[in-house]
């Protein structure tokens, strides 16, 4: 099977998970802005930010490792696995331990009790990591999935519940809880079929996956840190009230980027991790994907850019429209990150995880330097200053490491995005055009979005289909084979 069959295939099943689980995601969203306050939010987002460090270091960084190593024995895998049990208990102490500094840091004394319930999320998730590297070593992209859809659907449910039920800011936690428990749940159900771990633990087993998963942990917290500062900047100089609206427009603007690009990426670095010596096939394959997250992400981020006046109230109702003009800076922030977010599967199928570190190091304190100084004057300045250095980092990284590591041009690169690019360009006039012409006829908003959305659609879909339509007839044709 070709790189291009293997990718794709992989990318049917976790694209139909990431579309369905966006959905509850979206829906979970909506219906609690609509129970909840700003204030709420902005608390949930600081909780994310605590946990996203504390995943960082949950594996040690092994889990890359695993799929990159194509040698792995049953006995290393059961250290690996005591491994992450032990890190997950290890960093909820942690957390637990460091919540009064944390709420000191944010001047949010209700933050201990929060972090408190929302840290078992890392204890959960522990037991099935390693079941969940497996799968994606094995390429079995459906289980996948179908056990992320399951957890997205129960986490909707649980949160609008207790959202329903009056609950506040502990039913975006309880959602998170309920949906972790399942997932690790139905992994280890399944997992254990194919493998179970003994009762070993021994640090030699683990010395060959060490120098990859400290760069690898190195790697997250200083990529994590990088994206997730202005959430730190926003929180502690803001306030949890400007926090929530700009993570609302953070969440709602990059969720293609949010769903799309991991999806890529657990395809992607699996099949090059397979073809790490053929540099040939590497670029053709970065090349592909890339073109393939233009054609998806573009028009999305054009439509929210004209649509957000009338999209946010609809949705989101009353006391969100200050997110608005962030909406719409993030859409061209999105655009940029787009078209850079495949570089990372060649940079780890090429075991350069030393590489990440070093760019995610720069990138994480420039990045710092730059939003503290934002920060001072408001959320829209620090939007805006995001939206400059996404395209200095596009630029940077895009040259640096990606077109050296392959062998790639710079015409060969960008020429994937013309087209993509343009009839996106295209669409935005005409919906623009016609928001202006609906508002002027005072027509009832929801009905002016539905219009607007459906003319979007017909104005994208065939222009991609006539200026790609040998890029996605090959497309359609692996994906819906049965074979």
């Amino acid at each position: 099977m070709t790189l291009r069959e293997q990718a794709y295939r992989g990318f049917k099943w976790t694209t139909a998970g990431g579309i369905a689980t966006s959905v509850f995601d979206f829906a979970r969203f909506s219906v609690l802005a609509h129970l909840l306050v700003p204030g709420d939010f902005g608390l949930m987002a600081m909780i994310i930010v605590v946990l996203g460090f504390a995943r960082a270091y949950a594996d040690g960084g092994t889990s890359n490792a695993v799929i990159h190593r194509q040698d792995t024995t049953s006995n290393q895998l059961s250290s690996l696995f005591w491994l992450n049990i032990m890190a997950g208990v290890g960093l909820y102490v942690v957390i637990i331990s460091a919540s009064p500094l944390i709420a000191s840091f944010y001047n949010e004394a209700r933050l201990p009790g929060l972090l408190a319930w929302s840290g078992l999320v890392i204890l959960i998730t522990s037991l099935g990591s390693l079941h969940q590297v497996l799968l994606r070593k094995q390429l079995k992209f459906d289980a996948i999935a179908k056990i992320e859809v399951s957890a997205a659907a129960f986490s909707f449910v649980v949160a609008v519940l207790m959202g329903l039920l009056g609950y506040g800011v502990f039913a975006l936690i309880g959602g998170q809880i309920a949906g972790s428990s399942l997932a690790t749940s139905i992994l280890l159900v399944i997992g254990l079929k194919d493998w179970r771990p003994s009762f070993r633990f021994k640090v030699q087993d683990l010395r060959g996956y060490f120098r990859f998963g400290m760069y690898q942990m190195g790697e997250h917290t200083l990529n994590y840190f990088g994206s997730k500062v202005d959430y730190l900047l926003i929180g502690r100089f803001l306030g949890a009230d400007v926090l929530g609206l700009y993570m609302l427009a953070y969440e709602l603007v990059l969720v293609p980027l949010k769903r799309i690009n991991p999806i890529l990426t657990r395809v992607a670095f699996p099949v090059f991790s397979q073809k790490q010596q053929n540099s040939p096939a590497l670029r053709t394959g970065y090349v592909e994907l890339s073109k393939l997250l233009g054609v998806l992400v573009f028009p999305f981020m054009a439509c929210m850019g004209v649509l957000a006046p009338l999209f946010v109230p609809i949705v989101f109702g009353p006391g969100w429209e200050q997110a608005i003009p962030l909406i719409q800076i993030l859409a061209l922030t999105g655009l940029i990150k787009a078209m850079g977010n495949p570089s990372g599967s060649i940079i780890l199928a090429l075991g350069r995880a030393d590489l990440s570190f070093y760019w995610n190091l720069f990138t994480a304190i420039f990045t710092s330097v730059v939003f503290w100084f934002a920060v001072q004057h408001g959320v829209y300045a620090l939007a805006m200053a995001y939206l400059l250095i996404s395209v200095l980092y596009f630029a940077a990284g895009q040259e640096l490491l990606i077109n050296r590591l392959i062998h790639l041009s710079w015409p060969e690169y960008l020429k994937v995005f013309l087209y993509p690019l343009i009839i996106s360009m295209l669409m935005s006039v005409i919906i623009y055009s016609g928001y202006l012409y609906f508002t002027s006829t005072q027509m009832l908003e929801v009905v002016s979005l539905a219009v607007l959305i459906v003319l979007s659609l017909l104005v994208y879909l065939p222009g991609i289909w006539f200026s790609e339509r040998k890029f996605l007839s090959g497309l359609a044709g692996i994906i819906f084979n049965k074979s």
